[in-house]
């Protein structure tokens, strides 16, 4: 291949349009990509083909086939028009209509050796053509047109239709020699303008009275091709006789002009509805002469009757009282129905009532017209004017009077969407700066007001207090009884702050359940002591939402200007310090900030930061602690427990991360590699022969709602092959009394799985024991806090003496964590418990230390 030729196939494979190379036979030797996409064959089956091996073969490609093979004969290039059919079935429907460019290809010697075929796809050119002569056919105006030597080319069928005419009487001809066609002189007149047109490029437009009952409008514009020369003229009849007459009508009809324009001037000035509607009637006695006149509007969804809304003219008369009585009978309230105008020129004998058409006789009311004011199709009102004689509203009237009342219409209309938009403009610039569920000011507006009592403060030397406020346990409550309960508790919470909280006070919803006020004038740290007192204090009494009766209470950090900080951002951070301690504090407290705090702030994310390197760099692992069964000594199962390892080799204690794991959601992908790893060691230990070892695994309630703790368990026992049986799963008591149905219903399901389920910290919550009767669990686990004060404390004692009673009579297996001392484990053993697990035993070890304890103290069948 040459050189030339690779760039040729280069070039050409680029391109959007298909191109085809023929060889002295007329047999393809080269397609580009586009061209093999078009035709839907793979190229080795048409390299060496000629076209009209295409199969199935058509007229279309025979006479493809034989333009190529034109070109090749004579060596001259061929335009033409290619319809392709690529159906294999059913009638020779065209899909594509491409216009084919073929030049021939010449050697050296000028001697025509092949063809080379360009496609332009044309398919939307034709159809818009096509929907063109469509468009032009079936247009309401007649079209003519004419070429360049003002032949009529094209008459359009409505024309031929409407002036009795056939096309032939016009095509190929001047108007000078169609007979048919309006008066010699119209003709000649048509015809000038035809050639001036088609020589200087503006439109021109006459008017002829041809028919002799009619009078048509033409209008002429010069037609231009694609390269923007002129191709001929086009003529545009319409009928404009009713226009005209019209036209001519108005002119005597001066008054109900000097209404109008009136009105208009009213319109483009008005800015109040009220106003607009009562100048435009008092326009209509004034301008227009009229007696009386009324807008009147459907009240509260009803048009029976409508109320007055403005009105002009004549008192209110006995009359319009009387149609306002029945509204059965009202001219008015039949053009609100219909939506059209309505007329009666002679109103005292035209009556329903003869009683209504005494008194409009003797009001002087003799003509009355109901005009519906509509936008769209939407009717807003109806105005009503009277006239102090008979048949005073005739046609061209009626037909201005209307078009006032839809120029009022739509001034009313506008009027409303210009209220409606000043009253967006300030529901958005409310809705900028205030929290949308509880209308509270929001972290923009508060920054302003910080603003401002920041300039206050400063000037009359007193100080400031930030209060970040936190619900404690809402999300809780949103997830137990759903976001549209959670909202309202929120909704009825700021209510009840809002009634306690003084002028000085700025509350703001910094979002969910986050939020922060400002106390303005803040000369004693008492004033923020009490506040937040008040809060509290607020809190106790529980809230009725949603046929519920629910509990809140927050978590308050308080930091003061300007000790702590004397810019909005270190206000926040260090309230939000403060805040954090408040909940490890126990929660529903407060504390103020101290400089500490920010050490311990910074810590707390750096641990958070941290987590998220340990879990994706493997940095924690699990220890065990074995739980010994009191009746043989044997151990009856190990309890996992997580340990931290980070990079530098310090151990850190679950204390320390934990709670922050559990803050951040961290909880629930530990939770997942805590249980994988403690069912990939247990059945390790299975595999050793130890197949009684049962481990324990506790779950947080974080991972228990939102970790998908069925499917987890399920993975994580089927990957490993354990029998569920072997896995124990520890809980909370926080976690049992949460949405109950839903914990039941998990609990249940768990059961059926077969793995065993503990209550841990038993004794710490609230748990009842019709509460325990439902839940599926296997065994009590007792607090170590009881466990370690059972010779201080008689209470503690008492307390673990019932629980194991309780345990047996529930027929669960009871557990004493923390045991420490011998005189612990013989108060346990007196007391009949089941199981213990604690430092007297064994400490937490590392999982290659198990086998020694097991082959010293065994494992219970």
């Amino acid at each position: 291949m040459s050189t030339d030729d690779r760039k040729f196939i280069m070039l050409t494979d680029y391109l959007h349009e298909p191109v085809i190379h023929y060889d002295r036979d007329c047999k393809r030797t080269y397609l580009n990509p586009a061209a093999i996409t078009l035709i839907g064959e793979p190229s080795k089956n048409l390299e060496g083909k000629t076209p009209s091996s295409l199969r199935p073969s058509s007229v279309a490609l025979q006479h493809y086939q034989e333009k190529i093979r034109g070109v090749i004969d004579t060596g001259l290039e061929a335009e033409f028009d290619f319809f392709l059919d690529r159906l294999p079935d059913g009638p020779n429907v065209h899909t594509k209509v491409l216009r084919i460019h073929a030049v021939p290809e010449l050697d050296s010697a000028g001697k025509v050796v092949g063809a080379l075929a360009i496609a332009h796809d044309i398919t939307a050119l034709k159809l818009s053509e096509k929907r063109l002569r469509a468009l032009i056919e079936n247009h309401p105006d007649h079209i003519i047109r004419f070429d360049l030597q003002a032949r009529c080319s094209f008459v359009s069928p409505s024309f031929t239709a409407s002036f009795g005419l056939e096309a032939a009487d016009m095509l190929e001809r001047t108007l000078l020699d169609c007979d048919r066609v309006a008066t010699a002189a119209a003709r000649e007149k048509i015809h000038q303008a035809i050639w001036q047109t088609l020589q200087q490029e503006t439109s021109c437009t006459l008017e002829t009275d041809w028919p002799e009952d009619r009078i048509i409008e033409l209008r002429l514009v010069q037609e231009k091709d694609a390269i923007g020369e002129v191709s001929g003229v086009l003529c545009i009849l319409r009928d404009i006789t009713q226009q005209k007459h019209s036209e001519k009508a108005l002119l005597t009809l001066n008054r109900s002009l000097r209404l109008l324009s009136s009105c208009n001037q009213t319109l483009i000035h008005a800015t109040n509805e009220q106003q607009l509607i009562k100048d435009i009637c008092q326009l209509v006695i004034d301008s227009g002469g009229y007696r009386l006149s009324w807008v009147g509007y459907p009240d509260h969804g009803s048009y029976q009757p409508l109320r007055m809304a403005a009105m002009a003219g004549a008192r209110l008369t006995g009359t319009i009282a009387l149609e306002q009585q029945t509204p059965e009978i009202s001219l008015a309230v039949k053009a609100f129905q219909s939506g059209r105008v309505q007329i009666i020129q002679d109103y005292p004998n035209a009556a329903l009532l003869s009683s209504l058409g005494d008194m409009a006789s003797q009001e002087g009311l003799l003509a009355c017209i109901a005009l519906p004011l509509k936008v769209a199709k939407q009717t807003l009102g109806v105005m009503t004017i009277y006239a102090a004689h008979t048949h005073a509203f005739s046609a061209d009237e009626v037909t201005l009077l209307d078009e006032l009342a839809n120029d009022l219409a739509f001034g009313i209309q506008s009027l409303r969407i210009r209220a409606e938009h000043r009253d967006a403009e300030t529901k958005l610039e409310y809705l900028a700066h205030h929290d949308p569920l509880t209308g509270l000011t929001n972290r923009l507006l508060l920054r302003k007001r910080f603003e401002q009592f920041i300039q206050q403060a400063n000037q009359r030397d007193y100080g400031l207090a930030m209060l970040f406020l936190d619900m404690d346990n809402f999300k809780e409550i949103n997830d137990s009884f759903g976001h549209a309960t959670g909202d309202a508790l929120l909704i009825e919470v700021v209510r009840r702050l809002q009634r306690l909280l003084s002028e000085a006070c700025v509350l703001s919803r910094e979002g969910g359940d986050e939020f922060v006020l400002l106390i303005n004038n803040t000369q004693a740290s008492e004033i923020v002591t009490h506040t937040a007192q008040q809060i509290l204090e607020a809190m106790q009494e529980p809230f009725e939402v949603s046929n519920n009766t629910l509990h809140a209470s927050f978590s308050i950090g308080i930091s003061l200007y300007p000790n702590d900080g004397k810019d909005f951002e270190t206000l926040r951070k260090n309230a939000d310090a403060a805040l954090y301690l408040a909940k490890d504090c126990g929660r529903n407290t407060y504390r103020f900030f101290v400089s500490q705090m920010n050490a311990d702030a910074q810590k707390r994310m750096r641990i958070q930061t941290d987590l998220h390197t340990a879990l994706k760099n493997n940095e924690f692992l699990l220890h065990y602690q074995p739980q010994i069964r009191l009746c043989d000594g044997r151990m009856s199962g190990i309890e996992a427990l997580i340990r931290w390892q980070n990079a530098d080799g310090q151990m850190l204690s679950p204390a320390e991360f934990i709670p922050i794991a559990e803050q951040s959601g961290l909880i629930i992908p530990m939770g997942q590699w805590v249980l994988r790893e403690a069912c990939r060691q247990l059945a390790a230990w299975h595999q050793q022969g130890h197949t009684h070892l049962v481990v324990a695994v506790n779950l947080s309630s974080h991972q228990f709602r939102h970790g998908n703790i069925v499917d987890t368990i399920r993975s994580a026992l089927h990957e490993f092959n354990l029998p569920p049986k072997s896995l124990e799963l520890e809980l909370t008591e926080s976690i049992l009394i949460q949405d109950t149905e839903s914990v039941i219903n998990t609990l249940h399901t768990l059961k059926h799985i077969g793995v065993k389920l503990a209550i841990d910290d038993f004794g710490t919550g609230y748990s009842s024991l019709s509460y325990l009767k439902q839940l599926s669990v296997d065994k009590l686990k007792i607090d170590k806090s009881f466990i370690s004060d059972l010779h201080k404390d008689q209470d503690s004692a008492e307390i673990v003496r019932a629980i194991i009673q309780l345990g047996h009579i529930l027929q669960l297996t009871v557990v004493a964590e923390g045991v420490e001392t011998e005189q612990q484990l013989a108060f346990l053993t007196h007391c009949h418990c089941d199981q213990i697990q604690g430092y007297l035993l064994s400490r937490p070890v590392a999982a290659e230390n198990i086998p020694e304890i097991l082959a010293r103290i065994g494992v219970s069948g």
